[in-house]
């Protein structure tokens, strides 16, 4: 059985979403900034999913030109679209900035925003608008 997560209930779509979400966690207290590039691929993996159930076919599409063509498709709320920029454009600081600024507080609001971004995703493609998550778990404490 899966240790509790924030990101459990994307076990019913796919283990790899799931995981994404619990590696995060668990790198948070060690490592903010790979915290948060595990959560720039979970949200690529979940516009990757969301594509392939719209139909959507680019023939290597950037990432932003994916998420561009499913957002034109589905007429995402500006709430959605910022988050799902938000965890892009922080994990590619992480990524590719040797003097990014993330630390164990931009790793919490990814973590958070993320899990508002999986709750979405779940409830829209979950056939479940009434999820209800329970209460954001803090991660183990970095101190």
């Amino acid at each position: 059985m899966a240790p509790p997560s924030n990101f459990s209930f994307l076990y019913q779509h796919s283990p790899l979403l799931a995981e994404l979400g619990l590696t995060a966690e668990k790198l948070f207290p060690h490592d903010p900034s790979s915290c948060v590039l595990k959560l720039r691929l979970l949200a690529e993996a979940l516009t990757q999913d969301m594509a392939a159930r719209l139909g959507i076919r680019l023939i290597q599409p950037t990432q932003a030109e994916l998420f561009r063509a499913v957002d034109n498709r589905l007429g995402l709320d500006p709430q959605v679209r910022q988050m799902f920029h938000l965890l892009r454009h922080r994990g590619n600081a992480a990524a590719h900035q040797i003097m990014h600024d993330i630390g164990y507080r931009e790793g919490l609001e990814s973590l958070k925003v993320a899990r508002e971004v999986a709750v979405w995703f779940h409830r829209t493609f979950g056939n479940q608008p009434q999820f209800k998550p329970g209460a954001f778990m803090l991660p183990d404490d970095p101190s």
